[in-house]
């Protein structure tokens, strides 16, 4: 990750917006912006790169410095250049394009923790934007590309299910991104009920290595905590029939007495629950997709 980028936290792009504003007019960002410092006037963007680093270039420098970049095609200078005339930036308006390109620049390197707060930040900063529809959903974009890996952190699942949320509350149908985020959502949703389902098969394997019934227990509880959050969604995807039997064996292993059968019994319910559930979460996934917890039961069944 690039190392410059870690330096802009939402508390220290306020900062610069605070002070910007007590020191600059917007007719003089709009002058920085044109480039008529004496220090640039005559010089082109190679001649200053030649002449300075990118850490010690004013601002208008920068900005010549960015377009020589960007003509050449070189996107990593690019963000250096943005990086440097955010520090810079005189007043909120001058900022944000600077943010908002730096934002997609970082997202199309697949920078995506970076890039994702880097919208985050501008959400906040601009609240106001008519694209704010537009930066929440990159946000939440770049938060379901580091799902690769939720099997052993569910953290960035989580959050993207938060921001989705959020972002469907607020927006409703009115936006055009609100299909992609509610695809999002389900994505999120799936991967943290098939993470469940892994638990309930460690539990279960750790019943059959064991025999101690705590683990049939466990097994139990982490069923119905997946279950209530989010049976609703997944029996949409599944046929009458299997639902009926969904249903049932459902309603046996919330059962108080359910705690009294014998093991063997107990076992095979909550496989019988998982199999319909497996089955619900396959059919509810789009075409070519990939359920892992199905290989973990085969491999114990």
């Amino acid at each position: 990750m690039n190392q410059g980028l870690s330096r802009f936290s939402s508390a220290a792009l306020a900062l610069i917006l605070l002070l910007g504003a007590a020191g600059c007019s917007r007719k003089k960002a709009s002058a920085l912006v044109a480039g008529t410092s004496s220090s640039a006037v005559g010089m082109t963007g190679e001649e200053i790169l030649a002449a300075k680093k990118i850490k010690d270039m004013t601002f208008e420098e920068g900005v010549k410095v960015l377009a020589y970049y960007k003509a050449l095609g070189k996107d990593q200078g690019v963000v250096s250049v943005l990086e440097r005339l955010i520090t810079l930036a005189p007043d909120h308006e001058t900022m944000e394009p600077l943010l908002r390109e730096l934002a997609d620049l970082t997202f199309k390197l697949e920078d995506f923790e970076q890039a994702g707060s880097l919208y985050q930040q501008y959400a906040l900063l601009y609240p106001g934007s008519k694209d704010s529809d537009y930066i929440e959903s990159r946000a939440i974009e770049s938060t379901s590309k580091q799902m690769l890996d939720g099997q052993r952190d569910q953290s960035k699942v989580k959050l993207l299910i938060e921001q989705a949320q959020n972002f469907i509350e607020r927006f409703g149908e009115k936006s055009t991104y609100t299909k992609t985020v509610r695809v999002l959502l389900n994505e999120g949703k799936r991967s943290l009920f098939e993470s469940e389902l892994n638990r309930v098969a460690f539990y279960l394997q750790k019943y059959l290595y064991t025999e101690r019934i705590a683990s049939i227990q466990s097994a139990r509880n982490r069923l119905q905590g997946a279950v209530e959050k989010q049976l609703a969604d997944l029996a949409l995807s599944i046929t009458k029939e299997k639902r009926l039997l969904l249903d049932k064996a459902v309603e046996q292993v919330k059962d108080e007495n359910f705690a009294k059968e014998p093991a063997e019994i107990q076992l095979e319910v909550i496989q019988r629950a998982v199999d319909l559930l497996l089955l619900a979460l396959e059919e509810s996934k789009p075409q070519g997709s990939d359920v892992r917890v199905a290989k973990a039961f085969k491999e114990l069944f």
